[in-house]
């Protein structure tokens, strides 16, 4: 039994906040839904606790895979983390910032011809906002994926470690 749970979490260290998912948002909304409602009994909270740390932890594993083989816009769309979290977080709100600011807005107040600023930071906040919702709502559609991740994650993890093995021997060929 050590040897299978051993394997089954045998994953490169990675922060915190690489297991964040648009799932994380939609059980934190189904805990407190379940907090609201009364929902006091032991087994589910224990069992939704349960899938909801083994699914975001395995979920992430597949994300991972996903962007590392796919080249399906779509397919890529839809295991990107959330944007919130990302390492380059700053760096992609500028450049939504920068494709906002392409269609200029100019203000005219006494004579004074200025450029409106506050609409390309409007427009950037509209998009991300209207960008985290599309995903939370492909998240919804898409949960199954989330629950099956936790069973398939052994065979995820098998194919990732050898597409790396892949890679760095055509790496080390050069």
């Amino acid at each position: 039994m050590k040897d299978i749970l051993k394997k089954y979490f045998n994953t490169p260290k990675m922060p915190l906040s690489f297991y964040y998912t648009p799932y994380t948002v939609i059980y934190f909304f189904h805990f407190l839904i379940m907090l609201l409602s009364g929902a006091h009994g032991v087994i589910s909270w224990t069992f939704n606790i349960i899938v909801f740390i083994l699914g975001s932890y395995t979920y992430a594993w597949l994300s991972e895979y996903m962007l590392t083989t796919s080249n399906n816009f779509f397919i890529r769309y839809l295991f990107t983390k959330s944007m919130i979290f990302r390492g380059d977080f700053r760096e992609y709100v500028s450049n939504v910032y920068s494709a906002n600011s392409k269609h200029r807005v100019y203000n005219i107040t006494n004579s004074r011809i200025s450029e409106a600023h506050e609409v390309y930071v409007k427009r950037t906040f509209i998009s991300i906002g209207v960008n985290v919702i599309i995903k939370f709502l492909l998240a919804l559609i898409a949960s199954p994926l989330f629950m099956i991740s936790i069973f398939t994650h052994p065979i995820i993890m098998k194919k990732f470690y050898l597409l790396i093995d892949k890679m760095n021997a055509v790496n080390n060929s050069y």
